[in-house]
């Protein structure tokens, strides 16, 4: 398993095709439930602009795109609608006592392990690799979960991710948002 930034095109080809795979409106309830699932579209510009002079975390198995981390820039949120209401809660939300405007926080745009490839630690090593590239330049690594996502909150709470706050958007889904220290 290759685990390394994305440096093409043809990877954010393969970004989308994995997360059109993992969608939860494709999936059905019993997969979303042992899986997990992915809520967020983006296409292949959102890939290119989300991501600013940092790359997103891709895994390879050979010729297989097994898994993607997003590395969004915080100035970038408000550009992506449906991650306003994440960009307007950074605004009056701490991490550990200090207020997190006041961070140098990168986000986490979105995470996904492809089928046959999860509970391997890839997650982790995907993580680890998102943490080496932005350590020098960012305090704060964020990200928001659906709450039905459990298998996801699993995950990411096995990496040490901290849950920060939950809120309800107007169509009553419920969100997470997690912090960990980079």
């Amino acid at each position: 398993m290759l685990v390394r930034k994305h440096k093409a095109k043809s990877d954010l080809i393969a970004i989308k095709e994995l997360q059109a795979q993992n969608l939860k409106e494709v999936l059905s309830l019993k997969e979303r439930t042992a899986e997990g699932f992915v809520t967020c579209v983006y296409d292949i510009k959102m890939l290119e602009e989300m991501c600013g002079d940092w790359s997103h975390i891709v895994a390879w198995k050979e010729s297989l795109l097994t898994g993607y981390a997003l590395c969004m820039q915080r100035e970038a949120l408000p550009n992506f609608p449906i991650l306003v209401p994440l960009h307007e809660r950074l605004k009056s939300l701490k991490w550990k006592g200090k207020p997190i405007p006041t961070l140098d926080v990168a986000i986490v745009g979105q995470v996904c392990v492809a089928k046959g490839f999860r509970k391997q630690g890839l997650l982790q090593a995907m993580y680890t690799a998102m943490r080496e590239q932005l350590k020098s330049s960012f305090q704060l690594l964020i990200t928001e979960v659906d709450a039905d996502n459990i298998p996801s909150l699993r995950a990411h709470r096995s990496f040490g991710f901290e849950e920060i706050v939950r809120y309800k958007e107007q169509n009553s889904r419920v969100w997470v948002i997690v912090g960990v220290d980079l």
